[in-house]
């Protein structure tokens, strides 16, 4: 078994930048860096695919990199990049730069969880400072892909979780998470929680 971060990165309107990171456990197999980087690929474009039309296509991906990981979330080896197509197709004016559509998930591991704050939310998405309710029902989508198992080039498979501070090691996934109509912001986020 080994331990991957996938590293995403957007370019925001060429005013600033959001990064996500995703962790998951591959299980017991040999898959090749080429099987992982298209498993890590096809898991984000499902990930993103429900909120694409919520961003702004102002939120462009920029950059996407697989690494290994030990079980301090420190970089072992760098597994390869990958272009998913991830980016916002809304047109329409972007909230500012620092909103986002807030999720977090829960673990069996008591105060270790997972959060996401996915960025580019569209102006038309939110109403009395609340996001709107299909943007709501488009995070929940994109949230069940998160937690869900996946397979890797039908040798392995992938297990969604956190690479925890608390336990130094890999913590999956309860299967349950918590999404918000409150836009979240991309900077308050403590450095390396809920990777």
């Amino acid at each position: 078994m080994a331990d991957y971060r996938v590293n995403i990165r957007y370019n925001q309107q060429n005013l600033g930048s959001a990064v996500n990171t995703f962790v998951f456990r591959e299980s017991i197999g040999t898959p090749s860096d080429a099987q992982l980087l298209a498993a890590a690929t096809a898991w984000m474009e499902r990930i993103y695919d429900p909120l694409r039309p919520f961003m702004d296509s102002g939120c462009v991906f920029a950059s996407g990199q697989v690494v290994e990981v030990n079980n301090l979330n420190e970089t072992v080896r760098v597994v390869g990049g990958i272009t998913p197509d991830i980016s916002g197709t809304a047109s329409g004016d972007q909230l500012a730069l620092v909103t986002a559509a807030s999720a977090f998930a829960r673990t069996f591991e008591p105060k270790v969880r997972g959060s996401k704050r996915f960025p580019g939310v569209v102006e038309t998405q939110q109403a009395d400072g609340l996001l709107a309710n299909p943007i709501v029902a488009a995070l929940v989508e994109a949230v069940i892909e998160w937690l869900a198992n996946f397979v890797i080039a039908g040798l392995a498979e992938g297990f969604p979780g956190v690479m925890s501070t608390t336990v130094l090691d890999f913590v999956e996934f309860a299967g349950t998470a918590v999404v918000t109509n409150i836009p979240g912001t991309q900077v308050t986020r403590k450095p390396l929680r809920g990777q």
